[in-house]
């Protein structure tokens, strides 16, 4: 029962976190697309060789969240 219920509030988080992404302006989600992107080049070593735009990043991000949800959903 109790993991019940912390799948559940994981549901409702995953559930807000994809509400409040969508909810942003498009130039506040560009900004924060574009900090996700140097931060990830900034762990790559600074490496841009290979670097990914940002709506191939978004699409990666949308998958993510959504599979998350999915997968939350699995395991109620």
């Amino acid at each position: 029962m109790k993991n019940k219920k912390l799948i559940i509030i994981a549901i409702a988080a995953v559930i807000v976190f994809i509400w409040g992404n969508s909810l942003l302006s498009r130039e506040a989600s560009q900004l924060l697309s574009d900090s996700i992107q140097s931060g990830l080049i900034q762990i790559s070593g600074g490496d841009t060789s290979g670097e990914v735009n940002s709506a191939v990043l978004r699409k990666v991000a949308h998958f993510c969240e959504f599979a998350a949800l999915g997968g939350l959903w699995a395991l109620l």
